[in-house]
């Protein structure tokens, strides 16, 4: 999986949920053996990598930046339409 097929994934679980957690993506990349795709923050987890985010940019069907946001014990990223 590259960094394009990654931010597909995420556009469709997006339109399907109306919104994506990253742990779900993180969880999907790392079953998909993309290892490559991700990086370790600060705190020493795994997040989604900067080539997914601007691959998920470039198809201009949503703004960034994804905003992490806790809720219910998860971090969840929003991302708001550009139409809107």
């Amino acid at each position: 999986m590259d960094a394009s097929a990654a931010a597909q994934w995420m556009l469709e679980q997006i339109e399907c949920d109306g919104c994506i957690y990253q742990d779900d993506v993180v969880d999907h990349l790392a079953k998909a053996k993309a290892e490559n795709l991700l990086r370790e923050n600060a705190d020493g987890n795994l997040v989604v990598g900067k080539p997914v985010l601007d691959a998920l940019q470039r198809t201009g069907s949503y703004r960034l930046p994804l905003l992490p946001v806790l809720h219910a014990g998860r971090r969840r990223c929003r991302l708001t339409e550009a139409h809107a």
